[in-house]
């Protein structure tokens, strides 16, 4: 469901109905950058408990983790597989 909230569009669930959580958690065995990032994010007892835009996660990644460039582009993949 895409949801417009100000100037920023927030999808809250994909078609199935999931967050992007509950589809990461389902992507953790995959053996590439968005698996690994699956992994990475989940271990995490600190993340957030909803990510509600793309915008969102990179922050969270960036500002709170300071991941590189490689992060960033999985966390991009995961988000575009993730609203398709």
């Amino acid at each position: 469901m895409i949801q417009k909230t100000g100037e920023t569009m927030a999808i809250t669930k994909d078609e199935a109905g999931q967050t992007f959580i509950v589809w990461l958690s389902k992507q953790k065995q995959r053996d590439d950058p968005v698996g690994d990032l699956a992994v990475d994010l989940l271990r995490d007892p600190h993340r957030p408990r909803s990510i509600k835009t793309r915008e969102g996660l990179l922050f969270y990644l960036t500002m709170k983790h300071d991941v590189d460039e490689c992060v960033t582009d999985a966390a991009k993949r995961a988000w575009a597989e993730f609203i398709v």
